[in-house]
C-alpha cells in the first residue's frame, strides 16, 4: 500500500483551502524570482498521455492511497467523503461519509489489506470497516499534520507547538512524543523501510530523526516558506521537499546538503512524489492570476539533474496530491477548489525512465 506525497499530508495548504482562490487572484502566491525575470515557457519535450479522470468529489481532495497491486485507489475531500475507485475499470467503488469526523477530512488511508481504512482531520479520526462503511473506532487527534509508517503500524502527528507524537494505530495508544520544531509542523514523512522520519515546519526548517528513538539526525535549512509536502527516497538516500517559496529541493541524507534546487514552478508546490526507482519527480502547484484563470502545471523531471523532462497542464483547479503508480510508467494527481471547479483524480501514462 502506497499513500500520497510519500506517507505525507501538508496541514497548511488545506487548512486556508476555502480562501485559496481569493489568495491566488491578488497574486499573492506568485513566486517573485519570476517576476523579475520575465515569462518563462517550460516546453515539454515528451508526451504526457491523461488515460483516466475520476470524477465525483465536491470539494479539494486531500490524499490519495492505493492499495499494493495498485488496482484500488482511496481518496479523501474537504466535502467530507472517502471514495474507493477501481483503477482498472475507472469506476467508483463506493462513498464513505465518515459520522464522527464530519467535512474537511484531511486523509485517509487503507488498513488490513483494504479490508478496513483510516481516516482523519485535523481534529479527530476513525476507522471503517471498508465494506459495510461502519466506524468501529473513533478519537480525538488534534494535529497539524500526519504521517504513516509503510506498514500502517504507526502514525506520526506533527503539533502546534512543533512536538511529534508516535500513537499506536490499532489502539491509539501514544508511544513517544518529542520536541522537534520552533514553528508549527506543515508536513511528515516517514521512509519506506520505517526508520527515518522527516518532519518540515511553518518557517521552512527540515528535520530527519530515527523513527526507533525520535534521535535528531540533521537539520536541512534552506526554504524561505513553510514546508508543504516531503518524499524520502526507497534507498533512504534522499529526501524531496516542496514549500511555499515555489522550491522544491531534493536533499542529500549522508552530508545534509542540497543536490537539487528546482525553481521551475511560479506558484506555490503544494505536494511532490519521487518515483520508485528514485530516478524523476512529479510536483504539482497552484493556479494563479485574477480569481485563478491561470491552471496549474505538474512538472515531471530528473532527480539528479533538476532537469524538467515534461510540463503538462489538465486540471483546472490547485493541485494538492500527487502519486506514482509501483511500476513508475503511471501516476496519479488531486485537485480541487472550493467552487467546485475542478475537483478531480487523473491517472497519468508517464514516459520511461532509463
Amino acid at each position: 500500500m502506497r499513500i500520497s506525497i510519500g506517507n505525507t499530508f501538508s496541514y497548511s495548504n488545506h487548512l486556508d483551502g476555502m480562501f485559496n482562490i481569493l489568495i491566488i487572484s491578488f497574486g499573492l502566491l506568485y513566486c517573485n524570482s519570476f517576476e523579475s525575470q520575465g515569462e518563462e515557457k517550460i516546453l515539454s519535450s515528451v508526451n504526457i498521455t491523461e488515460t483516466a479522470k475520476f470524477v465525483g468529489h465536491r470539494a479539494e481532495i486531500t490524499s490519495l492511497d492505493l492499495l499494493k497491486d495498485n488496482s484500488t485507489l482511496l481518496s479523501s475531500s474537504f466535502d467530507g467523503t472517502v471514495r474507493v475507485w477501481n483503477l482498472k475499470n475507472r469506476t467508483q467503488v463506493s462513498e464513505v461519509s465518515p459520522p464522527s469526523l464530519g467535512e474537511y477530512l484531511q486523509s485517509a488511508f487503507f488498513l488490513r489489506e483494504g479490508t478496513h481504512f483510516f481516516s482523519t482531520t485535523h481534529e479527530n479520526c476513525c476507522i471503517l470497516d471498508t465494506s459495510t462503511k461502519k466506524e468501529i473506532f473513533q478519537k480525538d487527534l488534534p494535529n497539524t499534520s500526519i504521517g504513516y509508517s509503510s506498514d500502517r503500524k504507526f502514525l506520526f502527528s506533527g503539533q502546534e507547538d512543533g512536538s511529534i507524537n508516535q500513537i499506536e494505530i490499532i489502539g491509539m495508544k501514544t508511544k513517544r512524543s518529542w520536541s522537534a520544531h520552533n514553528a508549527a509542523i506543515t508536513a511528515i514523512c516517514v521512509s519506506s523501510n520505517n526508520s527515518l522520519i522527516v518532519s518540515g515546519d511553518m518557517l521552512g526548517e527540515v528535520r530527519v530523526w530515527k523513527s526507533e528513538t525520535g534521535t535528531l539526525l540533521s537539520l536541512l535549512k534552506g526554504h524561505l516558506g513553510k514546508i508543504n509536502c516531503l518524499s524520502i527516497t526507497r534507498d533512504t538516500t534522499k529526501v524531496l521537499s516542496v514549500s511555499d517559496d515555489c522550491h522544491a529541493k531534493v536533499w542529500d541524507l549522508h552530508n545534509s546538503k542540497i543536490l537539487v534546487d528546482f525553481q521551475k514552478h511560479k506558484t506555490r508546490i503544494n505536494c511532490g512524489a519521487i518515483s520508485p526507482d528514485g530516478k524523476v519527480i512529479l510536483t504539482g502547484d497552484s493556479q494563479s492570476g485574477l480569481a485563478g484563470h491561470i491552471p496549474p502545471q505538474l512538472l515531471l523531471w530528473d532527480a539528479n539533474r533538476g532537469d524538467v523532462i515534461s510540463s503538462f497542464v489538465g486540471h483546472k483547479s490547485t493541485i494538492f496530491s500527487v502519486l506514482f503508480l509501483d511500476n513508475g510508467r503511471e501516476a496519479l494527481s488531486a485537485s480541487g477548489d472550493p467552487f467546485q471547479r475542478d475537483n478531480s483524480i487523473r491517472l497519468w501514462n508517464l514516459p520511461s525512465h532509463n
